[in-house]
Parts: C-alpha cells; structure tokens; sequence
C-alpha cells in the first residue's frame, strides 16, 4: 500500500509534523520534505533569522512561494512537513489541498507543551514568549478555522503508522 499523491502534514508547533513526516515517509517508500528545511536551504538563512531580517510578513510571502516551488519540484508520493502557520496565510490551506491530501495533526495545548520542552527546535513565534502555554492557547485559537479544513484530522492519541495506511486506502 502507498500513497498515489502528495500528503501535507499541518498542525501547531510541537505536534510531531516532521517526526511522523518521516515515518510514514519512510514506511511507505516516499519522499520526505520539511517545509522549515527547505526554505532555509534555499534562502540560505535560518527560520529565525529570516524573522529577523524580514519579519513575520516577510516570512509569510517567502514561505508561500517556497511552498509553490516544493509543491512543483516533489513527486506525487511525498510527505510534505509543514510549519504551524502555513495553512494560515495566503491561501496556502487552499493550494495544499488542491495539490494532495492535507492531514491535521490535532493535540492538546498540554501535550504541545510537553513536545516543546523536549525539543530544541527555535521557534521565532514561541521565542520571545513568558508563557508557552498562553502562547500555545492563542495560536490554536487563530489556526485551528485553518486547520480544521483539512481533509483528514487526526488527534494525537489516534496517530500512527497504521492509521495513515487506513488513510492511504480509503482515499
């Protein structure tokens, strides 16, 4: 069993995006792409610094065309990563779905939390924070119209490999 097309994974920070990214990417022989990575290769600068640079704004317009230009250069059977606020911006949500199978990775602020503390990643939106978990509440209350438009959504007890095979045959 494969995918036959392109699967974007969409969710908040700290929900396991590029972890089950590679996953399923690796259980069913396709290719992997992280968003974040991808943009910073080839804008040759970090997420952060891109934020520092050109700001939030900024970031959103580049992060949209590198979408568009990933969309282009992937196969059909690839996973896709994206980052928290993808969907969210510039009809990206739209394009992803019109593109492939979008899936959102569904968790509790308490869960993020937990994700987060244990992950080194930086992340610009959560850095400057004092409290992760008003932060957290604040983003969710914003994405989740966004997230919750795509196809599938999956809560974080119900994800694993097999489930995202149930998926991959039943569309």
């Amino acid at each position: 069993m494969s995918f036959s097309h392109k699967v974007f994974l969409v969710g908040m920070p700290g929900v396991g995006k590029t972890y089950w990214g590679k996953k399923i990417a690796d259980e069913y022989r396709m290719q992997f792409y992280d968003l974040d990575r991808w943009i910073e290769t080839q804008e040759q600068n970090t997420i952060e610094e891109i934020f520092e640079m050109r700001g939030e704004r900024g970031f959103r317009q580049i992060e949209h065309q590198r979408l568009i230009e990933l969309i282009r250069h992937t196969s059909h059977n690839a996973v896709i990563a994206c980052g928290g606020g993808t969907p969210c911006f510039h009809s990206n949500m739209r394009t992803m779905k019109l593109a492939g199978l979008v899936i959102y990775l569904e968790s509790t602020i308490e869960q993020l939390v937990a994700n987060i503390a244990n992950d080194a990643t930086r992340r610009p939106l959560l850095h400057a924070t004092t409290n992760i978990t008003d932060t957290l509440r604040t983003l969710m209350m914003a994405r989740r119209p966004f997230y919750e438009e795509a196809h599938v959504i999956l809560r974080n007890n119900d994800i694993s490999v097999a489930t995202f095979g149930q998926i991959s045959g039943n569309v």
